[in-house]
């Protein structure tokens, strides 16, 4: 296929539709399910009368790369082509796809079709079996051409982005999309300042790792190792000089790939070292990233830095990093409900994050705060009254009040009051919490509402309420009066405040 095609993908997609002379054929098709462990996005095995079985692949660059037939000349010169076809689309947010195709002759896909099915039907590592399957066709294929499709930001994407930002939380961009593509999306989304695009420094041993077979030969290497080490100290060299000259490491963005990820993650220290750098700057991109490595990131990010992590995704791609986070939130849309299904909240779209953060987050912190230190205060306060009463009884165990009405302490007349803190209360209007980007970072940073300094204020406050109350109602009665002087002295005092 010669030239390019443009097609603008809206619902119904008559511009994909192709015309051609009609003609009665009979095609039986088999689709595959997809590899995105390896790449490897879609598969179908095509049968017409002139030739038995066309196999089709599409892919990313870096996988199909693997498997194109090496003796073909036109690959040879299709390939350059392709890769600044590639890269031009991708320096303007396109995600690219690069399309094959290999011819089978029946005898290969009778010899590999029990296999298929044997590894269909298997119920143990089904997906590993299926992976090897696969890889007996995927080979020696032969270019098609690339693709290049158009993923626009939704509204209100950079906007949130740069309120996240500003309110100091640290925001990591997992993608599947090449280096190119996610730089470029990166700048589009906020991620990067146009300002400061000096800042980003870029972590890259993926194209001299293609040498090895796996990556534990690759971190084996000591050339490669040692390009990897000093790639992280001129990283955290940029986090200084960033510091010296803007007077903050907010402005770098570490730039990094799947593949050099998992070079990283075979050394602790490596890994520990890569996460410190992480937290310092303002950004990270990860692209080039399968589910199973944007989960890997997601629970090593976790362990290393000992933060809380939220994670959000709108496909299924997402599926297994939502599930590892701490906090799962999936966005509703065209990609299906996977994520949605597998996560803790779901949004309609990306701009709702910020108000689920820095409102409903918010209060529910606030609220799930007061209501735990409210039940303890009115405890405290009853068991000080009882305790100062026991004293001066000379611990002679007289009751102060009737076993009654300690039952109906909790149960009745301090009963709404955790609850109705627990759903109304509030210390900012929602307005100003959603426009103030400076109030959110000081619930984490200063643990305002639910730390054992705050927890300890209201219990010496319960003490001191509850030493008052005794003692303002103990004090007629060592005077020599009555109960019935003590309730109208009371009565009095009512009288006076609330008329």
């Amino acid at each position: 296929m010669h030239g390019k095609w443009n097609c603008d993908i809206i619902p119904p997609p008559e511009d994909l539709l192709a015309t051609r002379k009609r003609e009665e054929r009979a095609i039986d098709n088999m689709d595959m399910d997809v590899n995105a462990t390896h790449g490897n996005t879609e598969r179908s095995l095509d049968n017409d009368e002139e030739r038995p079985y066309l196999l089709l692949v599409k892919g990313a660059d870096s996988s199909m790369t693997t498997i194109l037939n090496k003796n073909n000349p036109r690959n040879a010169e299709l390939w350059p082509i392709f890769q600044r076809e590639l890269e031009a689309m991708a320096q303007q947010g396109l995600r690219t796809l690069v399309m094959g195709q290999r011819y089978l002759s029946e005898r290969e896909v009778r010899e590999w079709l029990p296999s298929f099915h044997e590894a269909q039907c298997s119920m143990h590592n089904r997906m590993e079996r299926l992976h090897r399957v696969y890889a007996m066709l995927e080979k020696e294929v032969d270019l098609v051409g690339t693709t290049a499709v158009e993923d626009r930001l939704q509204d209100g994407v950079p906007e949130t982005i740069k309120f996240f930002l500003e309110a100091e939380i640290v925001v990591w961009m997992l993608t599947g999309d090449k280096r190119e593509t996610a730089v470029t999306i990166a700048g589009t989304s906020g991620l990067i300042d146009p300002q400061f695009e000096d800042c980003v420094f870029h972590l890259d041993v993926a194209e001299a790792s293609l040498q090895f077979n796996s990556v534990t030969e690759a971190a084996a290497d000591t050339t490669l190792w040692e390009s990897l080490q000093e790639q992280i100290r001129e990283a955290v060299r940029k986090c200084n000089t960033s510091d010296e000259i803007y007077g903050s490491t907010r402005t770098v963005v570490l730039v990094v790939d799947g593949r050099t990820l998992d070079i990283i993650f075979t050394d602790v220290t490596c890994t520990r070292e890569f996460f410190e750098i992480g937290i310092r700057c303002r950004s990270a991109v990860c692209c080039r990233m399968t589910p199973l490595q944007k989960a890997k990131v997601v629970r090593m990010f976790q362990k290393n830095t000992s933060s809380v992590a939220l994670a959000v995704g709108d496909g299924a791609n997402d599926v297994s990093m939502i599930q590892e986070s701490h906090i799962g939130v999936g966005i509703m849309g065209l990609e299906g409900s996977q994520a949605e299904l597998a996560s803790d909240y779901a949004i309609p779209k990306f701009r709702f994050l910020k108000r689920l953060l820095v409102v409903h987050g918010r209060f529910a912190l606030y609220r799930d705060a007061h209501c735990i230190t409210f039940s303890l205060y009115k405890n405290v306060v009853l068991c000080t009254g009882l305790a100062t009463y026991a004293f001066f009884c000379g611990f002679s165990g007289m009751i102060l009040v009737e076993s009654w009405l300690l039952a109906m302490f909790n149960l009745f007349f301090c009963s709404l009051q955790p609850l109705a803190l627990g759903i109304f209360d509030k210390d900012v209007d929602d307005e100003l919490a959603e426009s103030t980007p400076s109030l959110y970072p000081a619930l984490a940073r200063e643990h305002m509402f639910f730390s054992w300094s705050y927890i300890l204020k209201w219990l010496c406050d319960g003490v001191l309420d509850g030493l008052a109350l005794f003692f303002v109602i103990s004090t007629p009665w060592q005077n020599g009066t009555n109960y019935t002087r003590t309730v109208q002295l009371l009565l009095k005092i009512m009288e006076r405040y609330f008329s």
